[in-house]
C-alpha cells in the first residue's frame, strides 16, 4: 500500500513539475512576441512567425501529449507515454524554454548589425535588370517543359504504369533517389511563376485582366505540379505562403484578422491534399473513403494538428527515452551538408542529415523499404550532435539570422530578392520541424532556381541619355 501511494506522490510531483515548465515556457514565448512586436508589429514577420511555431509545437504539444498519454508521427507508429516519461516531457519544455530565450539573445545582438546595402545587388557592376514581358513569356514556356520532362522521368524510373504511378505519389525521397537533378528540373516553373507573380502583385492594379486570368491559371498549374509528386512541404512553404507574403509585402497587407480566418481554411485544404495524396494509401485506412477520412481528420483538429503535423517534441521525446540515443554525434549530421556535393559512389561513408540519421535509427524498416523519411526537428538535431551546449549556440545564430533577415524585410526590393526573402523566411519554419540538411537544400536550391528564372526573364536597363 505504501509503495501505491509513494508512486501517486512521485507522479502528482512530475506533474507538478510538468506544469511549472510549461507555465516558464509560456512566460517566456509572450514577453519574446511582446517585444518583438514591439519593434515590429506584423504578424508575418519572421520572428513572430518562428515564436508561433516554437508554442505549439513545445507547449501545446506537450499539453496534448501529457493529456492523452500518446505521442508519436501517425496512427502506425504510436506509443503510450508512461508515468517515467512525464519528467522526460517536462526536460524537453525546459530545453526549449532555454532555445527560446538563446534564440532572444541572437535576436538581440543581431538587431545592432545591417546589412550592406551593397551585398543586395543582383549585378553590382552593371545597371539593374528589369522583367521583359517577352523574355518572361519565353522563359515560362521553356520552363513548363522542362518541369514536364523532370516529371515524366521522375514516374518513368519508378512505375510501369499510370496505375502504378499513382501509388509513388507522396514519396519524394523514392521518386527523386539517384536523381536528385530532376527535383530541380520539376521546380523550374514553379521559380519562374513566383517571380511573374512577384511583378504582377506590385502593379495589379495597372495590369489587364488577360494577364490576371493568366497569372492565376500559371499559378494552380505550379499547385498541381507540386501535388503530382505529393511535396506538401514545397506546396506549403514554398509555393502558397510564399505567395501570400508576397501579396503582404507588394500588394496589399494582411490584417491579423483576415489570418484568423484563412487559417482554418488553409488547414482544411491542406489536410484534403495530404489524405487524397497519402492517407488513403496507408494499409490502416484501406477500404476506407476519402471524403469520410477527411471528415475524420477535420473534426479532430487537436489531434490532427498536434499529434499528425507538428511532431517535434515527439521526435525530441523518442530520442530521449529510447535505448538507442547514441552518445553525441558531434556534428556528424550537420557535415551532410558540407560533404553535399561529393557523389556518395566516392565516399560511401558520407553522413546523412538529421532526418535520414532519425529515421534509419529509430525506424529503419520503413527507412530502407519506403526510402521516406521520418522529420526530427532542430531543436532534436543539435541535441543529438552536441547537447545543451548545441541547442544553445544553434538557436543563438538562427536568431542573428532572423535578425538579419528582419532587417531586410524592411525595404522593398525586385521580384528577385522578394522571392528570396518570402522563401527563405517560411523556410525558417521547415528548419524547426526538420533538419539542417533538407533545409539548405531547399533553401539553395530554389534560390538557385529563382535566380535564373530572373535573369532569363529580365534585360539589362538601358541607359538613360545624358
Amino acid at each position: 500500500m505504501g509503495g501505491v501511494v509513494g508512486r501517486h506522490r512521485v507522479a502528482s510531483h512530475v506533474m507538478v513539475l510538468f506544469g511549472i515548465a510549461c507555465l516558464l515556457a509560456t512566460l517566456t514565448l509572450a514577453f519574446m512576441v511582446r517585444w518583438v512586436w514591439h519593434d515590429n508589429p506584423d504578424l508575418l514577420a519572421p520572428s513572430v512567425l518562428l515564436l508561433i511555431y516554437l508554442a505549439a509545437a513545445y507547449v501545446l504539444d506537450p499539453i496534448y501529449i501529457a493529456l492523452t498519454r500518446t505521442y508519436g508521427f501517425n496512427d502506425k507508429y504510436t506509443y503510450r507515454l508512461g508515468s517515467g516519461q512525464l519528467s522526460n516531457l517536462a526536460y524537453i519544455v525546459m530545453l526549449a524554454t532555454i532555445a527560446i530565450l538563446a534564440f532572444g539573445i541572437g535576436l538581440g545582438w543581431g538587431k545592432r548589425y545591417r546589412v550592406d546595402a551593397q551585398l543586395l545587388q543582383v549585378t553590382p557592376r552593371t545597371r539593374p535588370r528589369i522583367l521583359s514581358s517577352v523574355r518572361s513569356g519565353v522563359t515560362i514556356g521553356l520552363a513548363f517543359v522542362v518541369t514536364v520532362v523532370g516529371l515524366v522521368s521522375a514516374f518513368r524510373a519508378q512505375a510501369s504504369s499510370v496505375t502504378d504511378a499513382i501509388r509513388w505519389i507522396g514519396n519524394k525521397q523514392a521518386l527523386y533517389e539517384g536523381r536528385g537533378y530532376l527535383q530541380l528540373l520539376v521546380l523550374a516553373f514553379k521559380a519562374s511563376i513566383l517571380i511573374w507573380s512577384a511583378s504582377v502583385l506590385s502593379r495589379w492594379r495597372s495590369i489587364a485582366r488577360i494577364e490576371r486570368f493568366s497569372w492565376a491559371a500559371a499559378v494552380v498549374t505550379t499547385f498541381l505540379v507540386d501535388l503530382a509528386t505529393g511535396t506538401r512541404s514545397n506546396l506549403l512553404f514554398s509555393n502558397i505562403l510564399v505567395l501570400l507574403l508576397l501579396f503582404h509585402r507588394l500588394h496589399r497587407p494582411i490584417r491579423p484578422l483576415w489570418l484568423l480566418y484563412v487559417g482554418p481554411l488553409a488547414f482544411a485544404v491542406l489536410i484534403t491534399v495530404r489524405v487524397f495524396t497519402r492517407d488513403i494509401f496507408f494499409r490502416e485506412y484501406r477500404g476506407r473513403g476519402a471524403a469520410a477520412l477527411v471528415l475524420e481528420k477535420l473534426s479532430s483538429v487537436p489531434r490532427t494538428l498536434l499529434f499528425e503535423e507538428i511532431q517535434s517534441a515527439d521526435a525530441q521525446l523518442l530520442a530521449l527515452e529510447s535505448p538507442l540515443t547514441p552518445p553525441p554525434l558531434w556534428g556528424r549530421t550537420l557535415a551532410a551538408t558540407l560533404t553535399l556535393p561529393i557523389p556518395r559512389a566516392l565516399y560511401r561513408d558520407k553522413p546523412r542529415g538529421g532526418n535520414a540519421w532519425f529515421t534509419q535509427t529509430y525506424f529503419p524498416v520503413r527507412y530502407y523499404v519506403t526510402r521516406v523519411e521520418m522529420t526530427s526537428s532542430f531543436l532534436t538535431e543539435l541535441w543529438v550532435n552536441f547537447r545543451l551546449g548545441g541547442v544553445l549556440a544553434g538557436f543563438c545564430i538562427l536568431g542573428i539570422a532572423v535578425a538579419l533577415l528582419e532587417d531586410l524585410g524592411k525595404k522593398r526590393y525586385g521580384p528577385l530578392l522578394e522571392c528570396m526573402y518570402a522563401v527563405v523566411v517560411w523556410r525558417f519554419i521547415s528548419l524547426l520541424r526538420g533538419d539542417v540538411f533538407n533545409w539548405v537544400i531547399n533553401v539553395v536550391g530554389m534560390c538557385l532556381l529563382l535566380y535564373v528564372a530572373f535573369v532569363f526573364m529580365s534585360r539589362i536597363e538601358p541607359k538613360l541619355d545624358s
